[in-house]
């Protein structure tokens, strides 16, 4: 019988990983995108509330 893969860890040598950054979210995804191309991409996405 072997040793559980919960009590088994990494050699001593490695390092764990560093924790990335997140990125800032955008306060408005649509900003700068006009009405008539909104209405478009959610027509062609398939929205049945397109309008």
């Amino acid at each position: 019988m072997g040793t559980p893969a919960s009590v088994v860890s990494d050699s001593p040598g490695r390092a764990a990983p560093a924790a990335r950054a997140r990125k800032r979210a955008s306060a408005n995804i649509f900003q700068g995108v006009g009405l008539l191309e909104l209405r478009s991409l959610f027509r062609s996405g398939g929205g049945a509330r397109a309008e």
